[in-house]
């Protein structure tokens, strides 16, 4: 179980060229491969999200939110903490049985995503900095039902005080820079909720 303090934001279209100028400038970012996530719809509900993944199961329950959040003059958004569980399964059993009818019950959202850790901002009192909070800052490009979005997000994982309290610190930092994108809560939803619109 694994839990986590997110914020993140999801625009249609492409990405703007200087959405990916901003973020590679004076970080170091790691590409992942391309991959195609599973998710099974869950009607009227944003608090859940199930997806299959590489050969698991992931399932992710929102516990907590905190409500909009101010980050720079740009950028406002949904801050909330989640909790994660990961199950390893024989995806060919699965497949056969639970979603083949993908098109009822599945949506697969095609993703390219680059990450780049979060630096150790303010620590809390007593607390060292190899035993920082760790969090990352991902940039993606989604695609999902013919459609091709862009999405920006912060996660944080550990305790829910402390995970909350770096993420503000950090997102704050990055949405100050010069040539960051401008993000509002209106486009501010976790996964489920994207997928539910």
């Amino acid at each position: 179980m694994l839990p986590t303090v997110e914020v993140r934001w999801f625009l249609p279209g492409a990405m703007p060229e200087e959405v990916w100028a901003w973020f590679q400038e004076g970080r170091l970012v790691s590409a992942e491969p391309l991959r195609v996530d599973h998710y099974l719809r869950v009607p009227g509900s944003d608090a859940a999200g199930i997806k299959l993944r590489e050969g698991r199961i992931e399932l992710k329950v929102r516990t907590s939110s905190h409500g909009a959040m101010r980050f720079s003059q740009g950028a406002e958004g949904l801050v909330e903490a989640w909790r994660k569980w990961m199950l390893p399964l024989d995806e060919t059993q699965f497949a056969a049985t639970w979603y083949a009818q993908p098109s009822r019950y599945w949506t697969a959202v095609q993703k390219e995503r680059w990450i780049s850790a979060l630096a150790v901002g303010t620590l809390p009192p007593g607390r060292a900095a190899n035993q920082a909070t760790p969090g990352m800052l991902e940039l993606a490009r989604v695609r999902a039902l013919g459609d091709t979005w862009w999405t920006l997000g912060f996660e944080v994982s550990g305790m829910e005080a402390e995970a909350k309290a770096f993420l503000l610190e950090s997102a704050q930092r990055v949405l100050e820079e010069a040539g960051a994108p401008r993000l509002g809560l209106e486009a501010s939803w976790s996964y489920p909720r994207w997928l539910e619109r």
